[in-house]
C-alpha cells in the first residue's frame, strides 16, 4: 500500500531558524488494515515558542500525531 501524502499547491518550506506556527485542520488517519481510524477530523494549532506534551493511554495515538508532525 502506497503512503497518501497531500501537499497543498500553495504550501511553504520553512524558513531554518525562524519559528513558524504549526496547524494540522481536520486530520484524519487510518493505521493500514485497520477498520477504524485512530485519528478522525483532528485539528491541532502550535504556536511559536508554545510548549505542548501529548499525554494519554497506550494506544491513544501519541506517537501517530508526532510521526505525522514529521511527515513520516
Amino acid at each position: 500500500m502506497e503512503p497518501e501524502t497531500i501537499t497543498a499547491s500553495d504550501a511553504m518550506r520553512l524558513p531554518v531558524g525562524k519559528a513558524q506556527r504549526i496547524e494540522f485542520r481536520r486530520v484524519s488517519f487510518t493505521h493500514p488494515h485497520a477498520d477504524q481510524p485512530v485519528l478522525d477530523d483532528f485539528s491541532l494549532i502550535i504556536e511559536p515558542g508554545e510548549k505542548v506534551a501529548f499525554v494519554g493511554e497506550d494506544g491513544a495515538s501519541k506517537t501517530t500525531i508526532i510521526k505525522l508532525l514529521c511527515r513520516f
